[in-house]
């Protein structure tokens, strides 16, 4: 059974979206400031450690990260970042190191909660200030941050250095969700323009879009998180929409909460 994991407010969501309904969800969680039974306050992001299976939480107003497993309880201790860090977004490598941004900087993790390494996005003068919305791994463990200020992809390598940048203001406009398929394509939801852009690993200078502003099957709303399946089909969070949308690499509607 395959599962999207989707911040709420106040709680977490787990859907077999196989037949997405919320009357079958279950929730884990509730507003409040305890680790456990699991409260948060605004979470943010989730990820999830497809070794273990373990879901990471940005709780976004506690100032820490969660990990649980799928039906809620914890499995390991709250990474608890301190000072004004507050997690906006995180994602999860396939050895289970962990990157997160408070929208500033970047930070890896191991996997037991050492801090490794902080990363700081690259810009020139001509340029705005970072304000990195998203982050994901590829299979190889670079790094990929999402600028929405300055409307592209920041890439490095997992050990910080800078690798380049996809997109662009004439190729992105506001990107708020990225995820990396197993062949390197990229995938971002440009909130602003209503769609999705896939990003050819052959040639990161071509893209594909996928879908259009509107409220039907397969039209979006301003589109945030993003995330793929065992199947690379992608999930999206139409977020104006008030839906989760599953479409296939080619654009195929696979189905749509309800």
């Amino acid at each position: 059974m395959n599962e999207q994991h989707i911040a709420r407010s106040t709680g977490i969501q787990v859907l077999d979206y196989g037949e997405i309904s919320e009357r079958e969800s279950t929730v884990i969680g509730r507003k409040g400031k305890r680790a456990y039974p699991p409260q948060f306050q605004c979470p943010t992001s989730v990820a999830v450690d497809r070794v273990q299976g373990n879901v990471y939480v940005a709780d976004y107003g506690n100032a820490r990260i969660q990990i649980l497993d799928v039906n809620g309880n914890m499995t390991r201790e709250p990474l608890v970042l301190g000072g004004k860090c507050r997690p906006c977004a995180l994602a999860v490598s396939l050895r289970g190191d962990l990157v997160m941004t408070d929208s500033q900087i970047l930070r890896v993790f191991s996997k037991t909660g050492e801090l490794l390494r902080p990363i700081l996005p690259v810009y020139s003068k001509n340029d705005k200030r970072p304000e990195l919305s998203a982050v994901a791994f590829d299979i190889l463990g670079n790094i990929y941050a999402a600028d929405k200020a300055n409307h592209r992809i920041q890439k490095f390598t997992f050990e910080g250095k800078f690798l380049c940048f996809i997109g662009g203001l004439h190729d992105l406009h506001c990107p708020m969700g990225i995820v990396v398929k197993r062949n390197g394509d990229v995938i971002v939801t440009e909130y602003e323009n209503h769609r999705l852009k896939i990003f050819s690993q052959e040639n990161l200078g071509e893209s594909k879009i996928i879908g259009a502003r509107g409220v039907g099957a397969g039209k979006f709303a301003c589109p945030r998180g993003v995330a793929l399946d065992h199947n690379d089909n992608i999930l999206v969070a139409d977020s104006l929409n008030h839906r989760i949308q599953v479409v296939s690499s080619t654009g195929n509607l696979l189905g749509h909460s309800e």
